[in-house]
C-alpha cells in the first residue's frame, strides 16, 4: 500500500478527532471556567512531559521489528514485540502509582486551582497515563508492518470516545478532573478494543509479556541513546505552559494561550502521520541504499515544510476571529499569538520530518543538542517573552528558537544522516516554499485583524482553506515540492519542468 494511502488513513482518522476536540473547548471554558480550564491545560502539559520522558521502547522495538519483517524473520519480530510489552508494563505501573503518590505532595500553581482538585487531576492522569503506555505497546507492531488503516480505526475509537466522555464528566461534576477521569475511559475502552481485534487480526499475536534479557538490552541500547534527545524535546515543547503559572500567569491567560496555541497544534497533529508512515520505509533504504535514502528524505522534508507552511500557518492567519467563538472572548494579541504559534508549529512538522533518518539509523543522540537549546531557551525566556507582550510574546519566542535552527539543523541530517543529502538545493527550495507562504499568509493576517473580519468569523473559515490549497498547487507547479504522478494527477496539477 502506499504512503500516500497510508497517511491519508491516519490524517482520515485525525480529522474526525479534530472536529470533536474543536467542538469541546468552548464548552469546557463555558462549564468549567477559564481558570480550570487553565489548570487542565498546565497539567495536560505535565502529564505528556513524563509520557515522554519515561523510558518508553516504542521507537527502539519499532526499528526492529521493522528490521525483523524486513528480513523475512516474523518470529523474531513478535519476540521483540512481546518483550517491549513486558517492559512498557512494568513502566506503566510504576509511572501510573507515581501519579497517585505525587498528587498530594504537589503544590497548586494558582490559587483558583485547589490542592485537593490537584491531586484528582494527578491521580486520573495516572491512569491514563497507564493506558496510553500500555496501547502504544500494543500497536507498535501495525506501524512496523504498514498496516495503517487498522492503526487509524484504534486510534479513533480511543479518542473520540475519551474526548466525548471527558466533555460529559466536565458537564455533569464541573471539574477539570471529569476530563482527565474521560481520557482514562477512553484509553481503558482502546486497551480492550486493541487486544480484541488484535487477537482476531494477527494470528502471532499473544497478550504475553516475555521479557528477552538480549533483545531488552538492545532495545534499551537504541532508547538511551536517544533519551536526551528525547527527554529535552519534550520539555522544550511544553515548559512554556508549564512554567507559566509558577511566573505569576493567571491560570486565564494560560487557557487563553492554551486555546490559541491548540488550534495549530491540532492541524500539526492532523497531519503528523505523514511523517510517522515513512519510517519503515526509511529504515529500509538506510540498511540497503543511502543515496536512494538521501533523495527520498530530501523530498519527504520538502514535501512536509509545504504542508505545515499551506495548511498550518496560512489558514492560521485567518484564524483569529475563531478565538472568540471557543473563548467567549477575544483575548489581548490573540491572532499574533496564534500565527506565531503556526509558525513554530511550520518548522516543528518540519523538523519532525528531518529527524526521521536518526531513527532510521539509531542515533538520536545527534539531535539532543538542538532539543537541548529548546528547552532551555524556552524555561528562561517564557516569563521575560510573557511580560514583553503577553502571550503573543511566548508564541513570538516559540517561532524565533525555532527558526534559528532551520539551516543548523538541515546541515546535520547531511554531516550525520546521509552525505548524499544535497543542503543547497534543498535550502533553495525550502526558502522558496517559505517566502510565498510567508507572504501568503502575512497578507491573511492583515484582512484577518481587521474589525470587518471579527463581525464575519465563519467567511474567514471559508476563506482560509481556499489560500491554502492555492498556495499548495503554487508549490507544487514551481517544482518545489514532487508528488507522485498518481496523485498529481487526481488533483490535476503538473509541476514546472526544471532544467
Amino acid at each position: 500500500m502506499s504512503k500516500a494511502r497510508n497517511s491519508a488513513y491516519l490524517v482520515a482518522a485525525n480529522v474526525l478527532t479534530l472536529m470533536v476536540q474543536l467542538f469541546t473547548i468552548p464548552l469546557l471554558i463555558r462549564w468549567l471556567g477559564a481558570p480550570a480550564y487553565g489548570g487542565y491545560v498546565w497539567l495536560f502539559n505535565v502529564a505528556n512531559f513524563v509520557l515522554l520522558a519515561s523510558p518508553n521502547v516504542l521507537q527502539a522495538s519499532q526499528k526492529r521489528i521493522t528490521e525483523a519483517f524486513a528480513a523475512g524473520n516474523s518470529a523474531l519480530a513478535w519476540q521483540i514485540q512481546q518483550t517491549q510489552l513486558a517492559v512498557c508494563s512494568a513502566v506503566a505501573v510504576v509511572g501510573g502509582l507515581g501519579f497517585v503518590v505525587l498528587g498530594p505532595l504537589i503544590k497548586s500553581p494558582d490559587v483558583a486551582l485547589e490542592s485537593s482538585t490537584l491531586a484528582k487531576m494527578f491521580a486520573m492522569a495516572g491512569v491514563a497515563y497507564f493506558f496510553n503506555l500500555m496501547n502504544a505497546s500494543l500497536v507498535s507492531v501495525l506501524a512496523a508492518l504498514e498496516r495503517f488503516r487498522q492503526l487509524a480505526i484504534r486510534q479513533s475509537v480511543e479518542r473520540v470516545v475519551g474526548v466525548l466522555t471527558s466533555l460529559g464528566l466536565a458537564y455533569v461534576y464541573r471539574s477539570p478532573v471529569g476530563i482527565f477521569a474521560g481520557l482514562a475511559f477512553g484509553g481503558c475502552v482502546g486497551f480492550i478494543y486493541n487486544i480484541i481485534t488484535l487477537k482476531r487480526d494477527q494470528r502471532e499475536f499473544a497478550l504475553r509479556p516475555r521479557f528477552d534479557r538480549v533483545i531488552a538490552n538492545d532495545l534499551f541500547g537504541l532508547f538511551f541513546k536517544g533519551y536526551p534527545h528525547r527527554l529535552l524535546n519534550g520539555l522544550g515543547s511544553s515548559a512554556d505552559r508549564m512554567v507559566m503559572p509558577y511566573g505569576g500567569v493567571s491560570l486565564s491567560q494560560v487557557a487563553d494561550y492554551g486555546v490559541a496555541y491548540r488550534i495549530p497544534e491540532a492541524i500539526n497533529g492532523l497531519l503528523i502521520p505523514v511523517t510517522d508512515t515513512v519510517v519503515p520505509d526509511l529504515t529500509r533504504k538506510a540498511s540497503s541504499n543511502l543515496r536512494h535514502f538521501a533523495e527520498s528524505l530530501n523530498r519527504q522534508s520538502l514535501t512536509c515544510l509545504a504542508l505545515s507552511a499551506c495548511f498550518i500557518l496560512v489558514p492560521c492567519s485567518f484564524g483569529g476571529p475563531l478565538l472568540p467563538l471557543l473563548l467567549h472572548k477575544y483575548p489581548e494579541n490573540g491572532n499574533l499569538a496564534m500565527y506565531f504559534i503556526a509558525f513554530y508549529f511550520v518548522f516543528q512538522f518540519y523538523f519532525a520530518m528531518l529527524s526521521k533518518p536518526f531513527y532510521a539509523l539509531g542515533n538520536l543522540q545527534y539531535l539532543a543538542p538542538f532539543s537541548g537549546f529548546n528547552a532551555v531557551a524556552t524555561i528562561c525566556l517564557t516569563i521575560p517573552a510573557y511580560h514583553w507582550m503577553g502571550i503573543a510574546g511566548v508564541a513570538l519566542m516559540n517561532a524565533a528558537i525555532s527558526a534559528v535552527q532551520f539551516i543548523p539543523y538541515v546541515f546535520q541530517v547531511r554531516r550525520r544522516a546521509t552525505e548524499f543529502f544535497d543542503v543547497g538545493a534543498h535550502l533553495r527550495k525550502a526558502f522558496s516554499i517559505l517566502g510565498v507562504s510567508v507572504t501568503v499568509s502575512c497578507a491573511g493576517l492583515y484582512v484577518s485583524s481587521s474589525g470587518g473580519a471579527h463581525q464575519n468569523p465563519v467567511l474567514m473559515l471559508l476563506i482560509a482553506p481556499l489560500f491554502a490549497f492555492a498556495t499548495f498547487g503554487l508549490t507544487i507547479r514551481m517544482g518545489w515540492v514532487q508528488l507522485p504522478e498518481n496523485i498529481l494527477s487526481k488533483l490535476r496539477l503538473k509541476p514546472r519542468q526544471v532544467a
